[in-house]
């Protein structure tokens, strides 16, 4: 047996004091997040960009909304973003993922659940008219989302959260107009142009659906 003196026990717990801070610094990258609902505690990690640290508020929101509500910290920003988990019927991890893209694209998230809703009602493998999954994506559009963004399974959930976020900022790039590019995401381009953009028209009933929901979740309260 090892017996240590006074000193050198010092010294020990310094050092690996020391080792314990190497090792959180090393990995301050991945982020823990404890998502609680109302029965039961579910565990998500979440892996972003070194510059988005997700923290988790640890008071839960009333159980009736099931809702957690959490923060982006980036030092770009001078104080917290509230953003909130929805009670809809997408999972926490989806949730996170959605939230953690659209920023990327620069798209409210909001938005983008909202064309969930109005396009699959959050059904990861819904298959309609030749669209497909959460995002109901086109299959003239899977040849080039596989070549240029590698996205090889359009049915796989964040795949198709990926593809959908990419065609509409495609289409809001190129018009500038949330109802023009939603228009143009629900019929095409040419359909777009045909049906509504060539008679003067710049909203359609899709895009005025989307866009009040996406407003129902923007006025979400706890």
């Amino acid at each position: 047996m090892i017996y240590l003196n006074s000193l050198m026990r010092r010294r020990l717990s310094k050092f690996l004091f020391f080792l314990g801070i190497v090792f959180v610094l090393n990995f301050s990258h991945i982020i823990y997040a404890s998502a609680c609902s109302p029965n039961n505690a579910m565990d998500i990690h979440v892996y972003a960009d070194e510059a988005v640290v997700l923290n988790l508020k640890q008071d839960m929101p009333p159980s009736q909304i099931m809702a957690n509500q959490l923060y982006i910290n980036n030092p770009d920003y001078v104080e917290h973003i509230p953003i909130i988990l929805l009670d809809i019927p997408l999972s926490y991890d989806l949730q996170y993922y959605t939230i953690i893209t659209s920023k990327q694209y620069e798209i409210p998230h909001e938005l983008i659940f909202a064309i969930m809703m109005v396009e699959s009602e959050f059904k990861e493998d819904v298959i309609s008219n030749r669209n497909y999954g959460l995002m109901q994506i086109n299959i003239i559009n899977h040849e080039w989302l596989r070549t240029d963004y590698n996205i090889t399974n359009i049915l796989e959930p964040q795949q198709n959260i990926l593809a959908g976020i990419i065609i509409y900022k495609q289409y809001y790039d190129n018009v500038s107009d949330i109802h023009m590019a939603l228009t143009s995401y629900r019929y095409g381009p040419t359909g777009a142009r045909n049906k509504y953009f060539n008679k003067g028209l710049y909203t359609s009933g899709y895009s005025r659906n989307v866009v009040s929901i996406m407003e129902e979740f923007i006025n979400f309260k706890e």
